[in-house]
């Protein structure tokens, strides 16, 4: 939901992806689970979100996120 351009829940989907991002053990699965293409678009969507989504969402969340990920060597 946080890719579709027209999503009215991506805010929330940030939201609950940050959560899942604060354990370790989740974030190694995560980075695991998710395609290098699929981080790129994330990465797209947050920098371009005025852009993006036509909603207004405003992926705050996604910040807390991106430092969450950093636990995880593989991410880093």
């Amino acid at each position: 939901a946080m890719l579709d351009r027209d999503s009215v829940t991506a805010d929330h989907c940030a939201m609950l992806f940050s959560n899942l991002t604060r354990l370790p053990s989740l974030v190694e699965r995560i980075v695991q689970h998710v395609k290098y293409e699929d981080w790129q678009k994330l990465v797209n969507a947050f920098v371009l979100i005025n852009h993006y989504n036509t909603k207004k969402a405003t992926l705050d969340y996604m910040s807390p996120v991106w430092s969450n990920l950093t636990q995880s060597k593989v991410f880093r």
